[in-house]
């Protein structure tokens, strides 16, 4: 299995659900149009497995949690400084 599928679904997971906390609601709802478009184009092509597709959605989860985690202590520890 090649790598890279699963990262660039995993980049492209993380890309939507940060314009989805952006509150661009017109964007968000494009997002969407676009991933469920991809997702039945590439397992009705068979182009690969479900489970690239499956791994790239929950590795964008986490990857979009652990920056949101790494952001907000950042965040805190910059306010603390500055009291």
């Amino acid at each position: 299995m090649d790598p890279g599928r699963p990262a660039s679904r995993s980049r492209r997971a993380t890309f939507f659900i940060e314009i989805t906390r952006a509150h661009w609601h017109w964007l968000t709802g494009l997002g969407l149009l676009t991933a469920i478009f991809e997702i039945v184009t590439v397992l009705t092509l068979r182009v690969h497995y479900t489970i690239d597709v499956v791994i790239g959605i929950v590795s964008g989860l986490c990857a979009t949690n652990l920056a949101d985690s790494i952001s907000t202590a950042m965040k805190s520890r910059k306010m603390a400084a500055m009291l």
